[in-house]
C-alpha cells in the first residue's frame, strides 16, 4: 500500500480501523448479558466477532471514503490485526492459538513470495496470500470449535458456523481473485 498511497491517507484508514475494531469489541462486551452460556454457545467469545465486524465495517468504510483498493486494503489490514491478535493470544497465555498464528504468519510469508509460481493461480494478482490464510484461519477456528469449543476466543460449538462461512466467502473470494 505505502507504494500506492500517501501515508496520510494510509494513517488516516488505519484510524478507522483502531477506532472501529475498538467500537465493535465494546458493543460485545456490553451485550454480554444479554446471553447465556450453554453446552453449544459461549457468549465469552463474543469479543472476537464483536472486534471482527467493527474491522469489516472500517474495511468497507476505508475503500468507500479513501477509494481504496479492497484486496490490498484487506491484505494489509488483516496483517496488521493478526499482530495484534498475536498479543491479545500471548497476553491470555493461549499456547495452541498463538502457535496457530505464528504459523500463519510462515505461511503468509511463503505464499507472499511464491504465489506467482503457482501454476493454478492463473491470474497473479495481490491478494492471494492474505484471502489464502485468512481463510485458512477461519477454517482452523471452525475446527477448533469441535474439538476444543471453550477457548476464550470461541463462542462455543456453535462458532463453526461463523468461521465455517467466512472461510468459504474468502476462499470464494480468492477463487474470484485467480479467475480475473
Amino acid at each position: 500500500m505505502r507504494e500506492d498511497y500517501s501515508s496520510d491517507l494510509i494513517f488516516s484508514a488505519g484510524s478507522f480501523f483502531v477506532l472501529l475494531t475498538l467500537v465493535g469489541y465494546l458493543l460485545s462486551r456490553l451485550v454480554l448479558f444479554l446471553f447465556v452460556a450453554s453446552s453449544v454457545f459461549n457468549p465469552a467469545g463474543l469479543w472476537f466477532w464483536g472486534a471482527f465486524g467493527g474491522f469489516a465495517v472500517a474495511i468497507l468504510v476505508s475503500v468507500r471514503k479513501y477509494k481504496l483498493n479492497v484486496v490490498q486494503t484487506s491484505e494489509s489490514a488483516l496483517l496488521g490485526a493478526s499482530f495484534w491478535l498475536l498479543i491479545v493470544f500471548v497476553a491470555n497465555l493461549a499456547v495452541l492459538p498463538t502457535i496457530s498464528l505464528v504459523l500463519f504468519y510462515a505461511l503468509f510469508y511463503y505464499f507472499e513470495k511464491n504465489y506467482r509460481r503457482f501454476s493454478w493461480y492463473k491470474s497473479g494478482r495481490a491478494g492471494f496470500s492474505g484471502l489464502a490464510v485468512t481463510s485458512l484461519f477461519f477454517l482452523g477456528r471452525a475446527v477448533a470449535s469441535l474439538v476444543v469449543p471453550t477457548t476464550f476466543s470461541l463462542i462455543g460449538r456453535l462458532e463453526l458456523v461463523p468461521s465455517a462461512a467466512a472461510s468459504f466467502l474468502l476462499a470464494f473470494s480468492l477463487y474470484n481473485l485467480s479467475e480475473g
